[in-house]
């Protein structure tokens, strides 16, 4: 019993060490803090729900993200601007985490890493490229994701139409041997930089397997931010093994900072 209960609360204990060894060092607290004032504005946003988008971190940047699933699951992930331009993370995930099972199981480690191509003009969308090794609903029959991680990808991100409303285009290939080949699209719209209306349109190649996600980012404080939302809106289907495809949601705890 000890064992379990060590094993259900290891992730817990990893991500506030994170914080902690962030937050909890004079220094970078109050790098943080002057970087907010003299900025006044939020951290754009490298990622939407699921989508990429073509922000990166600044160098010597950090996210600490901590996302709740269904049946218990919880994605712990950690992202570093390593240079400029270029971001590289990590990420973890744990079935059965949160609850009364005792069966919790972690999942094999991913990784992720993006490079921003180029800032984006007026008319020209900003471009990133990367990779994204984390998938979901983890089958440890065939031992892969029933929805593959994203691969190799290309983001764009665009302001239209008006202030604080943008597109993010792109396209992925998941698997090149089967064929996997995608588009995705993300649309977010934020207000006085103290939320994100967020809505995706992902894995576009059947528009019958497709996705559609849509949630809120509430920016608690420039560095720190709340994420509620629903991923696989109106699914109701089953997976190649028979277990259920249905609507999910989804709490995220995010937080920036640099070091």
């Amino acid at each position: 019993m000890k064992y379990y209960a060590l094993v259900k609360i290891l992730p817990g204990l990893l991500a506030v060490a994170v914080l902690l060894s962030v937050c909890g060092t004079p220094a970078l607290a109050e790098k943080a803090r002057r970087s907010s004032q003299k900025s006044g504005v939020i951290v754009p946003d490298t990622d939407l729900i699921d989508t990429p988008t073509a922000g990166v971190l600044d160098y010597y940047g950090l996210l600490v993200r901590t996302r709740a699933f269904s049946n218990g699951g919880v994605l712990l992930g950690v992202g570093f601007g390593v240079l400029p331009r270029l971001n590289l993370g990590a990420t973890i995930s744990a079935e059965n985490l949160i609850g009364t099972s005792n069966d919790v199981r972690f999942v094999r480690p991913e990784i992720q890493a993006k490079y921003r191509l180029y800032d984006g003009a007026r008319y020209i969308p900003a471009l990133a490229i990367g990779y994204d090794g984390q998938g979901y609903y983890y089958d440890r029959g065939e031992s892969k994701y029933l929805e593959e991680g994203r691969g190799l990808y290309l983001a764009g991100s665009q302001e239209i139409l008006f202030p604080g409303l943008f597109f993010h285009p792109g396209v992925n290939v998941s698997d090149f041997e089967h064929n996997g080949v995608y588009m995705f699209a993300g649309l977010n719209y934020t207000v006085e930089n103290s939320f994100s209306l967020m809505l995706e349109w992902d894995a576009i190649q059947r528009i019958d397997e497709s996705r559609f996600n849509a949630g809120g980012r509430f920016y608690v404080s420039p560095f720190f931010h709340i994420d509620l939302a629903v991923r696989e809106i109106g699914k109701n289907t089953v997976f190649s093994n028979g277990q259920p495809d249905k609507p999910e949601r989804i709490v995220q705890l995010r937080y920036n900072t640099s070091f």
